[in-house]
């Protein structure tokens, strides 16, 4: 099949990493002039793992490998504990943090030299029946069998789809970063979440022995982003326990960046004839539930899955047929994790009640009860 993938993210990539590996002839269209390297890190879990295997690119088989995700509240009671060894053993995928600039090389190392195309700004969208393609903005245009819009929360090609319908913000945002300061913390294998009045605090080991850590805030009144918001990040988490302190007063002001969070609504289909959506172009949400990356990974696995079971057909309709199919399967899986993340109910600090009973829940049933939201949300894991 020929297909076009506008975006170079960790979706698009992916995908492009599938299809070549299938045969298939795939043109990769990037707007940037280069690989974007921004970003903190990000947490690839089991049925991220298991998508990325699947499209011939796998984790790293020991850096970044996490053993535990420790839940505490603000002063550093400790009130849940998912064992990911145990996730390991029941879906042969552990957690890994890997650095995002790290994660998409990885994804593109496959890719034949000059698969993706920089400074490629897309002009127009042309959806026809039998060759959907895309203009340039230097005139030169793009067609084949399918056009993936891969292009993120404001993806071009979703907005010729479905009309100029911004992502509702949720009223909440995050500051994070990738630091080298607490190597004793980097150097370990266990993440550990701070739940409290002031916003949610995460620190995770990553690859390289860094710390991914992030601060996730409500908005409301604060008029965000900060100026400085490592000073006002020290004041507002003044009280959280280590080793947040530690943190905030050792991360350089270059190190923090901010994003607001929002979310598309979530369609039962995405796109129309050859063309569809993947990743945040399809299905956008906050992320605190820290599946962005791996449901973009997972719906690359799914879509070259697909696409090879057209074994080469050209004709329109099957194409399409089999495209919706896909949109409405990943879309039915997907829907409560969408929810979960768009109400930022676990950026909420715990009631009194339940930072009391939590405790009480063994470490066992606590990884049980993810482990089947994990696989219920997925795709992959569900074969």
């Amino acid at each position: 099949m020929r297909v076009i993938i506008v975006g170079a993210g960790i979706g698009g990539l992916g995908l492009a990493a599938g299809l070549s590996a299938g045969g298939h002839s795939v043109d990769v269209l990037e707007r940037a002039p280069q690989l974007s390297s921004a970003g903190g890190a990000v947490t690839i879990f089991p049925n991220g793992a298991r998508a990325a295997s699947l499209l011939g690119v796998p984790m790293p088989e020991a850096e970044g490998q996490l053993d535990s995700l420790r839940f505490l509240s603000a002063g550093g009671r400790r009130l849940m504990t998912i064992d990911v060894r145990r996730l390991a053993r029941l879906f042969g995928e552990g957690v890994t943090s890997v650095a995002r600039a790290e994660l998409v090389r990885r994804l593109a190392a496959p890719l034949p030299l000059g698969m993706v195309r920089f400074d490629a700004e897309i002009r127009a969208v042309q959806r026809s029946p039998t060759e959907p393609g895309v203009l340039l903005a230097d005139g030169s245009r793009y067609s084949g069998d399918i056009l993936v819009g891969a292009d993120g929360i404001n993806s071009v090609v979703r907005r010729h789809l479905h009309g100029d319908q911004p992502a509702a913000p949720s009223g909440w945002g995050t500051y994070q970063g990738l630091t080298n300061a607490l190597p004793s913390f980097g150097s370990g294998t266990e993440a550990q979440f701070l739940l409290g009045p002031h916003g949610f605090a995460g620190l995770v080991p990553t690859t390289g022995g860094a710390v991914h850590w992030w601060f996730d805030v409500p908005l409301a009144g604060f008029g965000h982003p900060r100026p400085e918001p490592r000073v006002w990040l020290r004041e507002r988490f003044a009280d959280y326990a280590a080793p947040v302190p530690a943190l905030l007063a050792s991360i350089d002001p270059s190190e923090v960046g901010f994003f607001a969070h929002a979310a598309h609504p979530l369609r039962g289909t995405w796109g129309q004839g050859g063309t569809t959506l993947l990743g945040d172009a399809a299905h956008a949400f906050p992320p605190s539930q820290a599946q962005g990356a791996n449901q973009a990974l997972e719906d690359a696995a799914t879509l070259t899955a697909t696409i090879d079971r057209l074994d080469g057909s050209r004709d329109s309709a099957l194409v399409g047929l089999r495209l919706r199919e896909w949109e409405a399967a990943r879309s039915r899986r997907i829907r409560r994790l969408a929810a979960l993340a768009t109400s930022e109910i676990t950026n909420r600090p715990p009631s009194p009640v339940a930072r009391m009973l939590a405790p009480l829940v063994p470490r066992a049933i606590v990884t049980r009860i993810y482990a089947a939201f994990l696989r219920s949300s997925s795709s992959t894991l569900r074969g």
